[in-house]
């Protein structure tokens, strides 16, 4: 998945989902948590890359990229996200690539190949939110520099071969697993 501005000068955005309400117990109170996602392809330049809470429900079709290294994205399929729809082609976002509430949930700046990571109050305001309302949770979008052309950074997805490249969620939460204190959940 790419986010920012391609080198033709085309907008690519991400979206993320978790099952939050299915991996942490009911009642537990979060405490912190991080988003690890694995660049694959960049240029070395640094940007500001902005996790969003999404507003409403998205699809995941079956297309593929028509590409190799997949930039230029591949025919939308039914049920897709696309930038003009949360469900290819049958429903639309309010405003175009997404309905996102637009005070960042976290931020990082972005160079290079490695491992990077979001991590905020307000990211596990979020989740916390997800577990006490499971039909809220709509994931985050991710954001990058749109202001300039060749700004894409390509991330690695949960289909990616190598599990440990793939996004990880880690959240660190308290309650209904006994005096000993926090305990962690890790979500793929």
């Amino acid at each position: 998945m790419y986010v920012g501005r391609t080198n033709g000068g085309s907008l690519r955005r991400a979206l993320f989902q978790f099952d939050v309400a299915g991996s942490l117990p009911p009642g537990a109170t979060v405490v912190s948590a991080t988003l690890k996602i694995r660049v694959t392809k960049t240029r070395a330049e640094k940007h500001t890359l902005v996790l969003h809470r999404v507003l409403v429900g998205w699809g995941e079709g079956s297309s593929t990229p028509s590409t190799s290294g997949g930039g230029g994205g591949g025919p939308a399929a039914d049920g897709d996200a696309t930038w003009l729809h949360t469900f290819f082609h049958t429903e639309t976002w309010s405003s175009a690539c997404g309905d996102f509430d637009h005070e960042a949930s976290a931020e990082t700046s972005v160079a290079g190949n490695p491992s990077w990571r979001w991590t905020s109050e307000q990211m596990a305001a979020d989740i916390q939110q997800w577990l006490d309302d499971p039909a809220s949770n709509y994931g985050w979008i991710l954001v990058g520099n749109e202001s300039a052309n060749q700004t894409t950074k390509r991330f690695a997805t949960r289909e990616n071969s190598d599990e440990g490249h793939r996004p990880l969620l880690t959240v660190e939460y308290t309650g209904r697993r006994g005096p000993s204190g926090a305990s962690r959940s890790y979500l793929r």
